[in-house]
């Protein structure tokens, strides 16, 4: 959709719907492109073609009870019109110091640079603190004045950290955040908080799961503040509800429950209707997983785990990446 003067001058690129809607009421020139993606979940394996890799995320976005075809047509328009970026004079980026932002950001720079657009005039503005959709329409535009143009090397980082985090093997990440470079200030700190998301090797959890449990634990037994709650605890927020369900629903709904919800269905879903009310769910700890917490038994060893996290996909009990706290590295353990 054109705005403002009817010009095709200027192309923004960023993710939410809401941080659209603010854009669309402040004074910026140009059109809208809104990124509705979420590389943090499900496969984003590297050695797959483009459209393999199009049908794969389209496969796992279905899986929250969306149309797979209505969901690949969507993402295949985004990527037609990614391709259509030399046509305007402008190309800003729009994305915030979060995970979720980052690994957005590095991979529209890498496909502008394998689409040889690395020449087009793109702009990036970058937010750390709040998420876009945080700011009002009079703040969004002083953000737009302070855009700064990606540089031919901030290109060639986001190559290399869109390599390592689709890699099947995460040590390709761990070689990268060793490695020296400028630019992309937020993203060494977006990738280590990513790693965060490997089971601990003292009790499988991520740092999201235990951040949950915790909580529950403490006697925050609704959604909502549940929701604000562990999103507060990061120093970034990325959290969606729609995945912060998931990963609660994952917690009680297994073999071996950690968490106990009572409602009138599972959670997984409902959230995509936010007119429902959320505090028809109690939450409450399970001993097993006070076991969790307290380190006296493991969630993979009773669960199993089928998780992507980027090009890794973790499954089964045995051989699966865990996250040693104590030295930030991760181990495959036996």
């Amino acid at each position: 959709m054109n705005r403002k003067n009817s010009e095709n001058s200027i192309l923004h690129i960023h993710c939410g719907d809401v941080a659209a809607e603010i854009m669309r009421a402040s004074l910026i020139p140009g059109d809208i492109l809104v990124w509705r993606e979420i590389y943090l979940e499900g496969p984003v394996s590297g050695n797959l073609s483009d459209s393999e890799f199009r049908k794969s995320r389209a496969l796992f976005l279905s899986s929250f009870g969306f149309s797979y075809y209505e969901i690949l047509e969507a993402i295949e328009l985004m990527y037609q019109r990614l391709g259509e970026v030399g046509k305007y004079r402008e190309v800003v980026l729009w994305f915030d110091a979060c995970m979720f932002d980052q690994t957005i950001l590095i991979h529209i720079l890498d496909r502008l640079s394998r689409l040889h657009l690395i020449g087009t005039n793109v702009t990036q503005v970058s937010v750390a603190g709040r998420g876009l959709g945080e700011f009002s329409s009079s703040e969004m535009f002083s953000l737009f004045d302070g855009r700064r143009k990606v540089t031919a090397q901030e290109y060639a980082v986001a190559t290399q950290a869109w390599r390592a985090f689709s890699s099947h093997n995460p040590n390709a990440i761990e070689l990268f955040l060793e490695s020296e470079f400028t630019g992309l200030p937020y993203l060494k700190a977006a990738l280590r908080r990513h790693l965060r998301q490997y089971p601990a090797i003292d009790n499988g959890l991520n740092l999201l799961q235990k951040n949950a449990l915790k909580s529950v634990a403490s006697g925050i037994n609704k959604l909502t503040p549940l929701f604000k709650h562990v999103s507060a605890l990061e120093k970034e927020r990325f959290l969606g509800d729609t995945s912060f369900w998931a990963c609660l629903d994952e917690m009680a709904e297994c073999a071996h429950p950690a968490l106990k919800i009572e409602g009138p269905e599972r959670i997984k879903r409902p959230v995509t209707d936010h007119l429902i009310d959320m505090d028809r769910w109690t939450l409450d700890i399970t001993p097993f997983g006070r076991e969790l917490l307290e380190k006296n038994c493991d969630w993979i060893d009773k669960n199993g785990i089928d998780r992507w996290l980027g090009g890794v996909h973790l499954l089964g009990t045995e051989q699966i990446w865990r996250l040693d706290e104590t030295t930030g590295s991760l181990v495959k353990n036996t």
